[in-house]
């Protein structure tokens, strides 16, 4: 779990908009969360192209980010996707 974002009406999830999202509420919750839990910590996403996309990619390892590699279309290891 981490920060919830809503997208506005009409608004697209894009490449730009999920960095934003990541400067302003991921990388603040995922520094506490490591600061508490250690070096275990991990970040996980699906492959949506804004996750994939070089830019994040690039952003999250100048951020030491440590993310877990994950299957394309595989909801079903997902336990949120449950909710």
């Amino acid at each position: 779990m981490g920060p919830l974002y809503m997208l506005l009406e009409g608004e697209n999830i894009t490449a730009k908009r999920y960095k934003w999202v990541l400067q302003r509420l991921f990388i603040p919750f995922y520094k506490r969360i490591k600061r508490k839990y250690g070096d275990e910590v991990v970040m996980q996403e699906d492959n949506a192209p804004w996750h994939t996309a070089k830019i994040i990619t690039k952003y999250l390892a100048n951020k030491k980010v440590k993310r877990i590699n994950w299957p394309p279309q595989s909801p079903d290891l997902n336990p949120i996707k449950n909710l």
